[in-house]
């Protein structure tokens, strides 16, 4: 230890005095003269080069455009990548100009939905065929380079809702469904931060929230503590706790959702019995309420049942003159995995063949069949029969995405009828990658539950007719935590100053979107 301070005092005074010989050459330079050097070039750097001159219309006052995508880094707590809320470079991003009309926002949310589970260029792989997708980018911009903020559910789920990452707001893995073990937060709930409709709300907009919840507050317990009567003081409530914060308390002012704890009809009924999506609908709830089926006329799969309540706040918003911010967040294509009937015509691995000499059907023998429904089996002298092997989980999750794809379409021409399509900017996206042989990648490494841009890279769609240039592309890198960010951009809604996000804004990028 005496050597090692011993040799530290050497070194710092060698430092010092070639410090004070360094200073010393300088005076001595300056007296006689010479050239002044800067700050930096006092301890014998190299001169910088002269700076180059600007072409005319190139001067930083003339130039055009939005701000860089540049921010200052500060060290908020644990978190040292939040960007600097006092940067005016920041704030400028929700400068916009105010519109006649306000925005609608509209937020569409596929569940384990992969890089390339749809017919949209370049997410592409598995066959899938979604043309309603293909019809909104070619109004809007794809973002090629767009990734979930985790690659599992709720901490995905939860960056949409504050603009944070996951694990700012504690969140470090999916809310599980059953019993608490005590070694987790895996059926926890998302604390009551500053959240999106929050925000809307304040603003004026009707918030709606129709679909998978999945962020806390809609297990069984939390749903009969809301529905208890509300006590005076703690003491007369025989020391019940408080319900989690479900969608309402973080700020949708009307929700429609299942519940998901241990005893409701979701896993006791529907996950066991694979009938979510046909017999879903019967058990959707409306701000903790059952839902009145017969007063709305609704009915159907659950995809279809969510999206229709997703219209019908539209269609009140309009009739009231109230912009809307709307999430509508499907429980598709996850598990569990239902044929969807209706859209056998896309898929050849599905469709019954007329005759086992077909020449779709391939032979049971062949690498191809595995992705087939129907298959021959030779049966010797030129003779075939044909061999049923029923739906596997991928062709099942096939039509899943091409009906939520349908109701996608159905919301999209909504917004047409309404006449509210240049008022109204709809972002399409997935929560984080495929589930196990149910989707695909698009080859990229891995899926669900990785850290490999396989679980984390995700499809995104953007519409704003009129705004966003159609049939566009945007390669910049974004995370779901922007999304929220872009949201208010597009409003022309500031951040509060205590609204301490994560995201930034890729409206600029959306507004200046190359043309394919």
């Amino acid at each position: 230890m005496i050597r090692l301070l011993l040799l530290l005092t050497v070194l710092s005074l060698i430092c010092s005095k070639y410090g004070t010989l360094a200073n010393e050459k300088v005076k001595v330079r300056r007296a006689k003269g010479g050239p002044k050097r800067g700050p930096s070039e006092e301890a014998g750097s190299k001169p910088k080069p002269a700076a180059r001159k600007q072409p005319p219309g190139d001067s930083p006052t003339e130039m055009k455009g939005p701000p860089q995508r540049s921010y200052t880094i500060q060290r908020r707590g644990n978190n040292t990548l939040a960007p600097d809320l006092d940067d005016p470079i920041f704030h400028s991003r929700f400068a916009t100009k105010k519109r006649s009309k306000p925005v609608n926002v509209l937020l569409i949310l596929a569940d384990d939905l992969g890089f390339g589970d749809t017919s949209v260029e370049p997410f592409i792989g598995t066959g899938i065929r979604t043309p309603r997708l293909e019809k909104m980018a070619a109004r809007g911009a794809i973002l090629t380079n767009f990734h979930a903020a985790a690659p599992t559910c709720t901490p995905s789920r939860a960056s949409l809702l504050t603009g944070m990452y996951p694990w700012r707001a504690g969140i470090k893995s999916v809310f599980e469904y059953g019993e608490r073990n005590g070694k987790s937060n895996r059926d926890d709930w998302l604390v009551q931060v500053p959240t999106a409709p929050m925000l809307f709300a304040e603003h004026g907009y009707k918030t709606f929230h129709s679909g998978k919840w999945h962020l806390g507050g809609m297990r069984n317990d939390d749903y009969s503590m809301r529905m208890l009567p509300q006590k005076a003081t703690y003491s007369e409530s025989n020391g019940r706790r408080c319900p989690h914060p479900g969608p309402n308390q973080q700020g949708f002012q009307t929700y429609v959702s299942v519940l998901d704890g241990p005893g409701a009809p979701r896993q006791n009924e529907l996950q066991v019995q694979d009938t979510l999506y046909s017999q879903g609908c019967r058990h959707l709830l409306e701000n903790d309420n059952p839902l009145d089926h017969g007063a709305y006329n609704i009915s159907g799969h659950l995809s279809h049942c969510e999206a229709r309540h997703a219209m019908r706040a539209m269609s009140d918003s309009v009739k009231t003159n109230t912009p809307f911010f709307i999430h509508l967040w499907f429980h598709a294509p996850h598990g569990p995995w239902e044929y969807i009937p209706g859209y056998d015509r896309f898929y050849p691995e599905i469709r019954q063949p007329s005759s086992p000499y077909d020449k779709d059907v391939p032979n049971c023998n062949h690498p191809r069949a595995k992705r087939f429904r129907y298959c021959f089996v030779d049966n010797g002298g030129g003779k075939r029969r044909i061999n049923d092997r029923g739906l596997n989980r991928l062709l099942k999750y096939m039509t899943m995405v091409s009906d939520m794809d349908a109701q996608i379409g159905m919301v999209l021409d909504h917004i047409d009828q309404l006449g509210i399509a240049k008022d109204t900017i709809v972002v399409f996206t997935s929560d984080n990658g495929p589930e196990d042989d149910a989707g695909t990648s698009g080859g990229l490494r891995e899926r669900k539950r990785s850290i490999y841009e396989g679980g984390l890279r995700v499809p995104a769609i953007v519409q704003w007719e009129g705004t966003i240039p159609a049939g566009s592309a945007v390669n910049t890198m974004a995370i779901s935590t922007d999304v929220f960010p872009t949201f208010l951009d597009a409003a022309g809604i500031a951040l509060p100053s205590h609204y301490k996000i994560d995201g930034t804004s890729i409206l600029p990028d959306l507004l200046a979107a190359t043309r394919l």
